[in-house]
C-alpha cells in the first residue's frame, strides 16, 4: 500500500467525505438499521449511491447498545422513509 503523504492525506478526506455522507444519508431517513444490527437502505439510494461507492450494505455494524436501539427504533418508525 502507497505510504506517501499525500495519498494517506487522501484516503483520510475520501474517508471523512464518506462518513459525513453516510451521516446525511440517516438524518434525512435515506439509511437505517435493523433491530438485527443491519443496515436498511431506500433502494433509490441503494442503486444511486451506495452501490457506486462500493459500501457492502450487507454488512453487519456490531452490536447497538440498548439506549441505541431505543433510538434507531424511533428512527426506523418516524424517520426512515423506506417503509
Amino acid at each position: 500500500m502507497d505510504q506517501r503523504p499525500e495519498i494517506r492525506t487522501m484516503r483520510n478526506l475520501e474517508a471523512a467525505f464518506a462518513g459525513e455522507a453516510i451521516d446525511h444519508l440517516f438524518d434525512q431517513g435515506y439509511i437505517t438499521f435493523s433491530p438485527s444490527d443491519q443496515l436498511l437502505v431506500v433502494p433509490e439510494v441503494r442503486t444511486n449511491l451506495l452501490d457506486k461507492w462500493g459500501i457492502d450494505t450487507g454488512t453487519n455494524v456490531g452490536v447497538f447498545k440498548q439506549e441505541q436501539q431505543a433510538f434507531l427504533e424511533y428512527h426506523r418508525v418516524n424517520v426512515f422513509k423506506g417503509g
